[in-house]
Protein backbone atom coordinates (compact mmCIF):
# COMPACT_ATOMS: atom_id res chain seq x y z
CA UNK A 1 0.00 0.00 0.00
CA UNK A 2 1.36 3.77 -0.95
CA UNK A 3 1.08 6.42 2.01
CA UNK A 4 -0.20 9.29 -0.64
CA UNK A 5 1.38 12.91 0.85
CA UNK A 6 0.75 14.97 -2.14
CA UNK A 7 -1.13 15.26 -5.53
CA UNK A 8 -0.87 18.16 -7.62
CA UNK A 9 -2.69 18.45 -10.97
CA UNK A 10 -1.99 20.70 -13.99
CA UNK A 11 -4.30 20.88 -16.71
CA UNK A 12 -4.24 23.71 -20.17
CA UNK A 13 -7.49 24.59 -21.65
CA UNK A 14 -11.38 23.41 -21.83
CA UNK A 15 -13.26 20.26 -20.60
CA UNK A 16 -10.39 19.37 -18.36
CA UNK A 17 -11.73 21.52 -16.06
CA UNK A 18 -14.83 19.28 -15.45
CA UNK A 19 -13.22 16.39 -15.28
CA UNK A 20 -11.09 17.45 -12.25
CA UNK A 21 -13.81 17.44 -10.65
CA UNK A 22 -14.76 13.83 -10.88
CA UNK A 23 -10.96 13.41 -9.46
CA UNK A 24 -11.54 15.72 -6.55
CA UNK A 25 -14.69 13.56 -5.78
CA UNK A 26 -13.06 10.21 -5.84
CA UNK A 27 -10.33 11.62 -3.36
CA UNK A 28 -12.72 13.14 -0.94
CA UNK A 29 -14.18 9.89 -1.24
CA UNK A 30 -10.64 8.20 0.08
CA UNK A 31 -10.43 10.61 2.60
CA UNK A 32 -7.84 13.28 0.28
CA UNK A 33 -8.61 16.84 0.78
CA UNK A 34 -8.86 18.65 -2.19
CA UNK A 35 -8.48 22.21 -3.35
CA UNK A 36 -8.67 23.50 -6.77
CA UNK A 37 -7.69 27.16 -8.05
CA UNK A 38 -7.84 28.62 -11.63
CA UNK A 39 -4.24 29.86 -12.23
CA UNK A 40 -4.95 31.92 -15.44
CA UNK A 41 -2.81 34.47 -16.69
CA UNK A 42 -3.91 36.80 -19.08
CA UNK A 43 -1.77 38.24 -22.12
CA UNK A 44 -1.69 41.00 -24.17
CA UNK A 45 -0.52 41.94 -27.24
CA UNK A 46 1.48 45.96 -27.77
CA UNK A 47 0.96 46.87 -31.13
CA UNK A 48 3.65 49.71 -31.50
CA UNK A 49 6.46 48.13 -28.70
CA UNK A 50 6.34 45.06 -30.82
CA UNK A 51 6.07 43.33 -27.40
CA UNK A 52 3.78 40.76 -25.66
CA UNK A 53 2.82 40.89 -22.43
CA UNK A 54 1.51 38.29 -19.71
CA UNK A 55 -0.02 39.72 -16.20
CA UNK A 56 -0.65 37.38 -13.16
CA UNK A 57 -3.87 37.38 -11.02
CA UNK A 58 -2.65 40.34 -9.07
CA UNK A 59 -2.31 42.56 -11.76
CA UNK A 60 1.36 42.65 -12.14
CA UNK A 61 2.37 42.31 -15.50
CA UNK A 62 6.03 41.57 -17.52
CA UNK A 63 7.21 41.37 -21.37
CA UNK A 64 6.57 38.00 -22.34
CA UNK A 65 8.07 37.91 -25.84
CA UNK A 66 10.14 40.86 -26.69
CA UNK A 67 11.29 42.34 -30.57
CA UNK A 68 8.13 40.69 -32.62
CA UNK A 69 8.90 40.62 -36.17
CA UNK A 70 6.13 43.02 -37.03
CA UNK A 71 3.33 44.41 -35.07
CA UNK A 72 1.44 41.62 -32.82
CA UNK A 73 -2.26 42.11 -33.47
CA UNK A 74 -5.09 38.87 -32.19
CA UNK A 75 -3.77 36.53 -29.57
CA UNK A 76 -5.59 33.03 -29.34
CA UNK A 77 -4.97 29.66 -27.60
CA UNK A 78 -5.12 26.33 -28.97
CA UNK A 79 -7.17 23.56 -27.23
CA UNK A 80 -3.35 22.42 -26.64
CA UNK A 81 -2.74 25.55 -24.66
CA UNK A 82 -0.44 27.21 -27.44
CA UNK A 83 -0.19 30.84 -28.22
CA UNK A 84 -0.52 32.00 -31.26
CA UNK A 85 -0.79 35.76 -32.93
CA UNK A 86 -1.23 37.52 -36.20
CA UNK A 87 1.40 40.44 -37.47
CA UNK A 88 -0.72 42.17 -39.50
CA UNK A 89 1.93 43.84 -40.93
CA UNK A 90 3.94 41.34 -41.73
CA UNK A 91 0.77 38.98 -43.33
CA UNK A 92 2.03 36.00 -41.26
CA UNK A 93 0.85 33.91 -38.25
CA UNK A 94 3.26 33.18 -35.10
CA UNK A 95 2.83 30.69 -32.39
CA UNK A 96 4.70 31.62 -29.27
CA UNK A 97 6.21 29.24 -27.01
CA UNK A 98 6.28 29.11 -23.27
CA UNK A 99 9.88 30.68 -23.37
CA UNK A 100 9.04 33.29 -25.43
CA UNK A 101 10.13 31.73 -28.84
CA UNK A 102 8.26 32.82 -31.91
CA UNK A 103 7.85 30.62 -35.36
CA UNK A 104 6.01 31.45 -37.87
CA UNK A 105 3.52 29.44 -38.66
CA UNK A 106 1.62 30.18 -42.04
CA UNK A 107 1.40 32.75 -44.59
CA UNK A 108 -1.94 35.13 -44.11
CA UNK A 109 -2.20 38.16 -45.93
CA UNK A 110 -4.60 40.67 -44.30
CA UNK A 111 -4.83 38.87 -41.24
CA UNK A 112 -6.56 40.53 -38.12
CA UNK A 113 -8.78 38.21 -36.51
CA UNK A 114 -7.67 35.00 -34.80
CA UNK A 115 -9.84 31.82 -33.11
CA UNK A 116 -9.50 27.93 -32.51
CA UNK A 117 -12.72 25.63 -32.65
CA UNK A 118 -12.44 23.17 -30.60
CA UNK A 119 -11.09 20.72 -32.61
CA UNK A 120 -7.85 23.06 -33.06
CA UNK A 121 -8.47 23.87 -36.29
CA UNK A 122 -6.94 27.80 -37.19
CA UNK A 123 -9.06 30.41 -38.45
CA UNK A 124 -7.99 34.03 -39.13
CA UNK A 125 -10.14 37.20 -40.77
CA UNK A 126 -8.43 38.94 -44.04
CA UNK A 127 -9.15 41.95 -43.26
CA UNK A 128 -8.54 43.58 -46.56
CA UNK A 129 -10.00 40.68 -48.71
CA UNK A 130 -13.17 40.13 -46.88
CA UNK A 131 -12.53 36.59 -46.33
CA UNK A 132 -12.06 34.04 -43.51
CA UNK A 133 -9.28 31.52 -43.89
CA UNK A 134 -9.38 28.08 -41.63
CA UNK A 135 -6.17 26.19 -41.44
CA UNK A 136 -6.74 22.33 -40.19
CA UNK A 137 -3.28 21.20 -38.63
CA UNK A 138 -0.86 19.98 -41.43
CA UNK A 139 -2.62 21.86 -44.26
CA UNK A 140 -2.42 25.00 -46.16
CA UNK A 141 -5.27 27.62 -45.51
CA UNK A 142 -8.55 27.16 -47.00
CA UNK A 143 -11.46 30.05 -47.37
CA UNK A 144 -13.98 29.27 -45.05
CA UNK A 145 -16.89 31.98 -46.45
CA UNK A 146 -18.24 32.67 -49.47
CA UNK A 147 -16.96 36.20 -50.59
CA UNK A 148 -19.30 39.64 -51.37
CA UNK A 149 -20.39 39.62 -47.61
CA UNK A 150 -18.11 41.20 -45.35
CA UNK A 151 -16.18 44.07 -46.03
CA UNK A 152 -13.42 44.13 -43.26
CA UNK A 153 -14.10 41.15 -41.53
CA UNK A 154 -12.34 41.48 -37.80
CA UNK A 155 -12.65 39.91 -34.77
CA UNK A 156 -13.35 36.17 -34.55
CA UNK A 157 -15.71 34.36 -31.81
CA UNK A 158 -16.84 30.94 -31.23
CA UNK A 159 -20.28 30.05 -29.36
CA UNK A 160 -20.59 26.65 -27.17
CA UNK A 161 -22.41 24.83 -30.40
CA UNK A 162 -19.11 25.46 -32.87
CA UNK A 163 -20.21 28.37 -34.73
CA UNK A 164 -18.37 30.83 -35.99
CA UNK A 165 -19.23 34.53 -35.04
CA UNK A 166 -17.28 37.75 -37.44
CA UNK A 167 -17.41 41.58 -36.64
CA UNK A 168 -17.14 43.50 -39.56
CA UNK A 169 -15.77 46.89 -39.13
CA UNK A 170 -16.67 48.50 -41.63
CA UNK A 171 -20.09 47.99 -41.95
CA UNK A 172 -21.14 47.47 -38.56
CA UNK A 173 -22.76 44.00 -38.66
CA UNK A 174 -21.91 40.75 -36.96
CA UNK A 175 -21.87 37.40 -38.77
CA UNK A 176 -22.48 34.05 -38.07
CA UNK A 177 -21.32 30.84 -39.95
CA UNK A 178 -22.93 27.98 -39.00
CA UNK A 179 -21.07 25.14 -38.31
CA UNK A 180 -20.16 23.73 -41.79
CA UNK A 181 -20.45 19.92 -42.95
CA UNK A 182 -17.35 21.58 -45.26
CA UNK A 183 -15.61 24.26 -46.71
CA UNK A 184 -16.36 27.84 -48.26
CA UNK A 185 -19.32 28.47 -45.74
CA UNK A 186 -22.75 31.40 -46.32
CA UNK A 187 -22.82 33.67 -43.68
CA UNK A 188 -26.07 34.55 -41.66
CA UNK A 189 -26.27 37.97 -40.33
CA UNK A 190 -27.04 37.96 -36.81
CA UNK A 191 -26.30 41.87 -36.32
CA UNK A 192 -27.22 44.48 -39.63
CA UNK A 193 -25.35 47.19 -37.97
CA UNK A 194 -26.04 50.64 -37.60
CA UNK A 195 -24.30 53.90 -38.40
CA UNK A 196 -21.48 54.84 -36.56
CA UNK A 197 -20.88 51.13 -35.32
CA UNK A 198 -17.50 49.76 -35.75
CA UNK A 199 -17.20 46.55 -33.86
CA UNK A 200 -13.47 45.06 -33.76
CA UNK A 201 -13.51 42.38 -31.15
CA UNK A 202 -15.96 39.88 -29.66
CA UNK A 203 -16.11 37.67 -27.09
CA UNK A 204 -18.75 35.21 -25.52
CA UNK A 205 -19.59 34.56 -21.59
CA UNK A 206 -20.72 31.89 -20.00
CA UNK A 207 -23.88 32.58 -20.13
CA UNK A 208 -23.93 32.55 -24.11
CA UNK A 209 -24.53 36.21 -24.51
CA UNK A 210 -22.53 37.93 -27.21
CA UNK A 211 -20.15 40.98 -26.58
CA UNK A 212 -18.61 43.31 -28.74
CA UNK A 213 -16.31 46.37 -28.25
CA UNK A 214 -16.72 49.33 -30.70
CA UNK A 215 -13.94 51.54 -30.41
CA UNK A 216 -16.07 54.08 -32.97
CA UNK A 217 -17.96 54.97 -29.98
CA UNK A 218 -16.31 54.08 -27.20
CA UNK A 219 -18.70 51.30 -26.22
CA UNK A 220 -18.68 47.65 -25.23
CA UNK A 221 -22.00 45.82 -26.20
CA UNK A 222 -24.00 42.85 -25.67
CA UNK A 223 -26.11 40.58 -27.87
CA UNK A 224 -28.94 38.15 -26.58
CA UNK A 225 -29.24 35.50 -28.68
CA UNK A 226 -31.89 36.25 -31.04
CA UNK A 227 -29.19 39.31 -31.96
CA UNK A 228 -31.25 41.97 -29.89
CA UNK A 229 -28.21 44.59 -28.43
CA UNK A 230 -27.87 46.39 -25.27
CA UNK A 231 -24.88 48.49 -24.28
CA UNK A 232 -22.88 47.25 -21.57
CA UNK A 233 -20.49 50.22 -20.91
CA UNK A 234 -19.49 53.26 -22.28
CA UNK A 235 -17.15 53.94 -19.73
CA UNK A 236 -13.82 53.20 -21.80
CA UNK A 237 -12.48 55.01 -24.49
CA UNK A 238 -10.80 52.61 -27.37
CA UNK A 239 -11.86 49.02 -26.30
CA UNK A 240 -10.55 46.78 -28.56
CA UNK A 241 -9.61 42.92 -27.33
CA UNK A 242 -11.96 41.15 -24.56
CA UNK A 243 -11.70 38.02 -22.83
CA UNK A 244 -13.49 36.71 -19.71
CA UNK A 245 -11.75 34.69 -16.97
CA UNK A 246 -13.53 31.46 -15.36
CA UNK A 247 -15.52 34.08 -13.15
CA UNK A 248 -17.43 35.80 -15.49
CA UNK A 249 -14.99 39.30 -15.64
CA UNK A 250 -14.49 40.52 -18.74
CA UNK A 251 -11.30 42.71 -19.62
CA UNK A 252 -10.90 44.77 -21.97
CA UNK A 253 -7.80 46.05 -23.98
CA UNK A 254 -7.61 50.07 -24.81
CA UNK A 255 -6.21 50.98 -27.78
CA UNK A 256 -5.54 54.36 -27.68
CA UNK A 257 -6.08 57.12 -24.68
CA UNK A 258 -4.95 54.94 -21.69
CA UNK A 259 -1.98 52.51 -21.03
CA UNK A 260 -4.47 50.34 -18.27
CA UNK A 261 -6.11 46.67 -18.98
CA UNK A 262 -9.89 47.27 -17.37
CA UNK A 263 -11.69 44.47 -15.63
CA UNK A 264 -15.70 44.75 -15.56
CA UNK A 265 -17.88 42.68 -12.82
CA UNK A 266 -20.99 40.67 -15.01
CA UNK A 267 -23.05 43.80 -13.61
CA UNK A 268 -21.12 46.41 -15.53
CA UNK A 269 -18.49 47.38 -12.33
CA UNK A 270 -15.33 48.92 -13.58
CA UNK A 271 -11.49 48.47 -11.83
CA UNK A 272 -8.37 49.06 -13.27
CA UNK A 273 -6.36 45.65 -13.39
CA UNK A 274 -3.14 46.34 -15.06
CA UNK A 275 -1.38 49.54 -16.10
CA UNK A 276 1.58 50.54 -18.45
CA UNK A 277 0.36 49.02 -21.68
CA UNK A 278 -0.01 51.05 -24.96
CA UNK A 279 -1.52 50.66 -26.95
CA UNK A 280 -2.79 47.10 -25.93
CA UNK A 281 -4.66 45.35 -29.13
CA UNK A 282 -5.62 42.24 -27.99
CA UNK A 283 -6.00 40.02 -24.56
CA UNK A 284 -6.31 36.24 -23.75
CA UNK A 285 -6.54 34.26 -21.28
CA UNK A 286 -4.13 30.97 -21.20
CA UNK A 287 -6.92 29.08 -18.70
CA UNK A 288 -4.56 27.32 -16.67
CA UNK A 289 -5.72 25.44 -13.68
CA UNK A 290 -4.27 24.01 -10.84
CA UNK A 291 -5.50 21.40 -7.67
CA UNK A 292 -3.83 20.60 -5.29
CA UNK A 293 -5.29 17.48 -2.92
CA UNK A 294 -3.48 16.55 0.54
CA UNK A 295 -4.53 13.23 2.27
CA UNK A 296 -6.24 12.99 5.42
CA UNK A 297 -4.61 10.71 7.46
CA UNK A 298 -4.97 6.74 6.17
CA UNK A 299 -6.05 8.54 3.01
CA UNK A 300 -6.05 5.02 0.45
CA UNK A 301 -4.23 6.15 -2.48
CA UNK A 302 -3.55 3.24 -4.92
CA UNK A 303 -7.49 3.56 -6.33
CA UNK A 304 -7.09 7.19 -6.96
CA UNK A 305 -3.81 6.60 -8.68
CA UNK A 306 -6.01 4.02 -11.08
CA UNK A 307 -8.87 6.55 -11.43
CA UNK A 308 -5.78 9.47 -12.27
CA UNK A 309 -4.31 6.78 -14.94
CA UNK A 310 -7.95 6.73 -16.61
CA UNK A 311 -8.55 10.26 -16.30
CA UNK A 312 -5.00 10.73 -18.15
CA UNK A 313 -6.16 8.61 -21.13
CA UNK A 314 -9.41 10.41 -21.77
CA UNK A 315 -7.90 13.69 -21.83
CA UNK A 316 -4.90 11.96 -24.61
CA UNK A 317 -8.50 11.25 -26.33
CA UNK A 318 -9.17 15.02 -26.00
CA UNK A 319 -5.73 16.42 -27.35
CA UNK A 320 -5.26 18.76 -24.13
CA UNK A 321 -2.28 18.75 -22.12
CA UNK A 322 -2.17 17.39 -18.74
CA UNK A 323 0.42 17.08 -15.92
CA UNK A 324 0.01 14.90 -13.07
CA UNK A 325 2.62 14.67 -10.16
CA UNK A 326 2.46 11.90 -7.45
CA UNK A 327 4.20 12.65 -4.42
CA UNK A 328 4.13 9.32 -2.09
CA UNK A 329 6.26 8.35 0.94
CA UNK A 330 6.40 4.43 2.12
CA UNK A 331 5.40 1.80 -0.06
CA UNK A 332 4.58 -1.78 1.06
CA UNK A 333 4.03 -5.45 -1.06
CA UNK A 334 5.69 -4.96 -4.37
CA UNK A 335 6.72 -2.23 -6.25
CA UNK A 336 4.27 -2.78 -9.45
CA UNK A 337 1.03 -2.05 -7.20
CA UNK A 338 1.53 1.94 -7.56
CA UNK A 339 1.30 3.57 -10.79
CA UNK A 340 3.80 6.19 -10.66
CA UNK A 341 4.04 9.92 -12.03
CA UNK A 342 1.61 10.14 -15.25
CA UNK A 343 2.33 12.53 -18.37
CA UNK A 344 -0.49 12.57 -20.49
CA UNK A 345 -0.38 15.09 -23.68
Amino acid sequence: MVSLKSLHIETGRGPMRRSLQLLSAVALSLGIACSNALAETLYVSDYVAKDIYKVNAAGVNSIFASGMDAQPYSLAFSPAGQLYVTEFAANEIYRVDSNGTQTGVALAPGAVGLAFDRTGDMFYSDFNNGQIYEIKPGHAAQRYSLGGVMTNPYGLAFDSSGNLFVADNATGAIYCYPKPVGIATQSVPFYFGSAGLHPTYLAFNAAGKLFASCAGDSAIYEFAQNGARNTFTTDISTPYGLAFDHTGDLYVAQYTGDTSIEKFTPNGTMSTFTNGIYPAVDVAFDGGLVNTATPEPGGAALLLGACIVGAGITYRRRRAALQLTLEYGAMQGPAGNFIGPVTGV
